[in-house]
């Protein structure tokens, strides 16, 4: 089993068939051996990227939040709960150190705190991002990456 931390960059693609990166996501929440996860922050990044992309207003948006909650109730996304107090310090100390973004930061800060729980013996735990410098700041507190900054 692989456990994948999932930046909402990489959600973001699984809705919108014309992004680069689709097809990867789709196989890789379609893999019965994967179980992504993602914080529960992502849902509010995730939504408004979907809006902005979609440019809908009010009437479709009910649909698509409805949407985006299923998937991310466990089918194929789980959305999880971190230890705040942690994930706020960790962030703090990657904005600091690796010049990242706050947002980009509390990702990797939670992908911290939740992987080594999540995988049991023999699992593997990956982030997933979209974004070279997030992987090499994620890398730097010895998290295993997998970017897909070089999709086509």
């Amino acid at each position: 089993m692989r456990v994948a931390y999932v930046v909402p960059s990489v959600i973001v693609s699984y809705y919108l068939p014309r992004d680069s990166f689709h097809r990867q996501v789709v196989e890789l929440f379609d893999d019965p051996d994967t179980a992504p996860i993602t914080s529960a922050w992502s849902r509010i990044e995730v939504f408004s990227a979907l809006v902005r992309a979609t440019q809908t207003v009010v009437a479709d948006n009910d649909s698509l939040l409805e949407r985006l909650d299923h998937d991310l109730s466990g089918d194929p996304i789980t959305m999880i709960t971190t230890a705040e107090a942690a994930a706020v310090a960790l962030t703090l100390e990657l904005v600091q150190h690796q010049l990242i973004r706050p947002l980009d930061a509390w990702h990797i800060a939670v992908a911290a705190d939740a992987l080594p729980k999540l995988a049991g013996p023999g699992d593997t735990a990956v982030f997933y991002t979209c974004d070279p410098d997030r992987a090499r700041a994620a890398k730097s507190i010895g998290l295993t990456t997998a970017d897909l900054s070089d999709c086509s």
